[in-house]
């Protein structure tokens, strides 16, 4: 289907939204007028667009065009991370999300995670999974629909202070696509008399 948006001032639309008019009051000898119509495709296939122009005295003269629509689906991923320096032995929450904002529903979604030397996810939401040294392997996503949202959460937790990257990689192999959103997150170290002191109410 098409449907009529904008573009044309005055123009009259038939019932069914098939046809549009407007009228020009005139056009000098060798003049021209340009128009921008702007319209909504909302389904796949070839989409024709024919224009008829005639005058008072039975001049006329067509033209026609052809679109052609696909849809697609285009993957974005965001990747939330703890948001500021996570003491060694607390837990710290990485949250991945992956959008579908294209019209297509992609298939058979790959998502891997890794840490760097010094940090180890422990445990995991939102999806199967499998958990190894420093690295997450999730199930492929079967399917995400256009306008769908999947959101996935490792916990993780430092062995070590020190600057730690935190890596998301997401692969859909139908789309030829490649997403990767990489994180450094920093681990201190508390001293057992702190640590104490922080947990007395």
């Amino acid at each position: 289907s098409v449907e009529y948006v904008s573009g044309i001032t005055d123009a009259t639309i038939s019932e069914d939204g098939r046809e549009l008019r407007w009228t020009l009051s005139s056009l000098p000898p060798s003049g021209e007028r340009e128009f921008a119509i702007k319209c909504r495709l909302g389904s796949v296939g070839t989409k024709l667009l024919e224009l008829v122009s005639a005058t008072a005295d039975g001049l006329s003269a067509s033209a026609s065009a052809a679109t052609r629509v696909e849809s697609i689906a285009e993957l974005v991923l965001e990747v939330k991370d703890p948001g500021g320096p996570v003491a060694v032995g607390d837990r710290a929450t990485y949250v991945l999300s992956i959008k579908n904002r294209g019209s297509k529903t992609a298939e058979s979604v790959e998502v891997v995670t890794y840490f760097s030397n010094g940090v180890e996810p422990t445990s995991v939401e939102g999806g199967q999974h499998n958990i190894t040294p420093g690295q997450v392997t999730f199930q492929p996503i079967v399917s995400v629909a256009p306008g769908q949202e999947v959101l996935l959460k490792i916990h993780a937790t430092a062995e070590a202070p020190g600057n730690h990257v935190f890596r998301a990689e997401v692969r859909c192999k139908p789309l030829g696509s490649r997403l990767a959103s990489e994180h450094t997150t920093h681990y201190y170290r508390l001293e057992p008399t702190t640590r104490q002191a922080m947990r007395q109410p």
